[in-house]
C-alpha cells in the first residue's frame, strides 16, 4: 500500500472514532513502518474496524509520526478506552476472539501500567521498545559422560548461549511495559552413546505458548559443547528478529524510533470519555478464585477439544463435544501446588461422519466399556509464579492421561489467562496442545499412509472455566 492510500485510509478509519463515545478501540499505527504497516493496514485494520462496529464501539486510528503516549513503544498497537481508564491488549492483532475477550474483560478492569519484572534473561532495546527473552534450557538427555553435574553444565551452557548473542544482552533483571515483546528461547541437549551433542531449538511467541513458531537442531562433539550451545543461540536470535517481520500470525510489529514524541492521549484527542449514566461499578480488583470448573464455551467459542493425525494425514480430524473439569490454583492465581482433572465423554468424539464415528466408538475405542478418559495433572510448570488479568502465562500441565483403562505419563504445553465474560465473572481460558502415539500405548491403528503421521494424534484443547462455589 503506498503511503497516499495509508493515509486516505486512516482518515477514514478515524472518522469511525466519532460513532460510539463511552467506549473506543484505538489503533495505533505509524505511516512509515517497515516490517507490519503494510500488511497489516491492507488485511487487519478493515477487520478490526469491523470487529469495533460489532461490539458497539468507536474506533479511532491515530499514527504516531506527531507523537504516542508513553506506554506506546511499538506499532500495531490496539488500546481500548471508556469512562474506567485504558488497557493496551498484548496479543496476536489477527486473532480476533481473543481481542473480543480483551474488551470485556478491559470493560471493567482497565489496564494499562503495570510492568513485569523478570530475572536473568537476554534483552534487546529496539528504539522506544524492548525485547526480552526468558531462556528454557532441559536437562541433558541420553548418554551423559562420566562425572557429569547437571547444575554445573546449565550454568556453564548458559554462560556460552550469552556469549551467543549479538544483538541481545543478559541482564541481571528487566521490567517490561505492556507494549514490550516477549519471545521465549527452548534448549534442548542431548548427549548420543558415541559422545556427540544434539541441541534442539524452539521459538515461542509469548502470546501462543505451546506451538512454536520456529524450530532447528544443531550438533558438535562433547568437546565443543561451547560452540555448539553458542551458535545455537545465534540462531534463535536471528529467528526471533525474523519473527518480529511476521504479519501472517499477527505477532509482527514496528518499534517507535527512540526520538518520537512523547505526546498525552489528551493532546492527540483521546481524553476518556464521560461516565455514563447509571453505569455499573468499577470492578477494581477481583480476586481470583482458587477453585474452577469447566463452563460450556458460549457464542463463537472454539470447540472444547479437537483432534487430528499428524501431516500429511491430517485431513482425518475430529472433536470431543463433551469435557468436564475442575482446576485448583494457589492463592490469588498461585501456580504452585495448582492441581485439576478434565474428563471426556468418549462417546461424545465425533469426526463429522455417522458411520465413521459409530465404527470408532464401537471397534476401536469400545465406549460401552470405556465411557470415559481422562487427564489428571497435580503440577503446573511455568516461568511465571501466578497468572493475572491482562497476560497469557506459558504452562507445562504435568500429570496423567487415561483412555481404554491404560493411563500414561502426559505433559502438556498450554496457556491460561484469565478473562472477563459477558456476565461480568471471571472466567479462566486454557489452551493446550500435545501429541500421542495411539499405536504404541493402545494397540490403535491409524489412517492409512505414511506410519509416523498414522500413529500420531495431535490434540488441542480450548477449555473455559468458571469460578466453582
Amino acid at each position: 500500500m503506498t503511503p497516499g492510500k495509508l493515509a486516505a485510509l486512516l482518515i477514514t478509519l478515524a472518522a469511525c472514532g466519532l460513532a460510539h463515545a463511552d467506549e473506543q478501540l484505538i489503533v495505533f499505527v505509524q505511516r512509515d513502518g517497515l516490517t507490519a504497516a503494510p500488511a497489516f493496514a491492507d488485511n487487519d485494520l478493515p477487520k478490526l474496524r469491523q470487529l469495533a462496529a460489532d461490539m458497539k464501539l468507536g474506533f479511532k486510528v491515530i499514527d504516531i509520526t506527531a507523537g504516542a503516549p508513553q506506554q506506546v513503544g511499538i506499532t500495531p498497537l490496539v488500546v481500548f478506552q471508556n469512562h474506567r481508564g485504558r488497557s493496551v491488549y498484548q496479543g496476536r492483532y489477527k486473532t480476533l476472539p481473543r481481542i473480543k475477550n480483551f474488551v470485556r474483560t478491559a470493560r471493567v478492569m482497565p489496564k494499562l501500567d503495570g510492568a513485569l519484572e523478570l530475572k536473568g534473561l537476554p534483552v534487546m532495546n529496539l528504539g522506544r521498545a524492548k525485547v526480552g527473552s526468558p531462556i528454557k534450557l532441559t536437562p541433558l538427555t541420553g548418554t551423559p559422560p562420566e562425572g557429569f553435574d547437571q547444575a554445573m553444565f546449565a550454568a556453564d551452557m548458559n554462560e556460552a548461549l550469552a556469549k551467543g548473542f549479538t544483538k541481545y544482552r543478559v541482564v541481571e533483571r528487566a521490567a517490561f511495559g505492556r507494549s514490550d515483546r516477549l519471545f521465549y528461547f527452548d534448549f534442548y541437549p542431548h548427549r548420543s552413546a558415541n559422545g556427540k551433542l544434539f541441541v534442539g531449538v524452539a521459538l515461542f511467541s509469548q502470546f501462543h505458548c505451546h506451538a512454536p513458531v520456529y524450530t532447528a537442531k544443531h550438533d558438535g562433539p562433547w568437546a565443543q559443547r561451547h560452540t555448539v550451545f553458542a551458535k545455537a543461540a545465534a540462531d534463535l536470535e536471528r529467528a526471533a528478529v525474523a519473527h518480529m517481520s511476521e504479519t501472517k500470525l499477527g505477532d509482527g510489529f514496528d518499534a517507535l524510533p527512540a526520538d518520537t514524541p512523547i505526546k498525552s492521549y489528551e493532546a492527540l484527542g483521546l481524553p476518556l470519555p464521560p461516565k455514563p449514566k447509571n453505569a455499573p461499578r468499577i470492578v477494581a480488583d477481583v480476586e481470583l478464585s482458587t477453585k474452577w470448573r469447566a463452563a460450556a464455551n458460549a457464542g463463537d467459542a472454539e470447540p472444547v477439544l479437537q483432534f487430528s493425525f499428524a501431516p500429511p494425514l491430517d485431513g482425518y480430524a475430529g472433536e470431543v463435544t463433551d469435557l468436564t473439569g475442575h482446576v485448583k490454583l494457589g492463592k490469588n492465581g498461585a501456580l504452585t501446588g495448582a492441581t485439576g482433572r478434565f474428563v471426556a465423554a468418549v462417546k461424545s468424539l465425533t469426526m463429522g461422519e455417522e458411520d465413521l464415528d459409530e465404527a470408532i466408538h464401537t471397534t476401536m475405542l469400545m465406549t460401552a466399556d470405556h465411557p470415559e478418559a481422562s487427564f489428571t495433572f497435580d503440577k503446573i510448570e511455568s516461568r511465571f509464579e501466578r497468572i493475572a488479568f491482562g497476560r497469557v502465562t506459558p504452562a507445562t500441565l504435568v500429570g496423567r492421561f487415561t483412555l481404554m483403562n491404560k493411563t500414561i505419563d502426559l505433559a502438556a504445553a498450554a496457556s491460561v489467562e484469565p478473562i472477563i465474560g459477558d456476565d461480568g465473572r471471571p472466567r479462566l481460558v486454557i489452551d493446550g496442545s500435545w501429541q500421542l502415539n495411539q499405536k504404541k500405548h493402545w494397540g490403535l491403528d491409524g489412517p492409512p499412509g505414511h506410519d509416523t503421521a498414522s500413529n500420531t494424534m495431535v490434540f488441542r484443547c480450548h477449555i473455559v472455566l468458571a469460578p466453582a462455589g
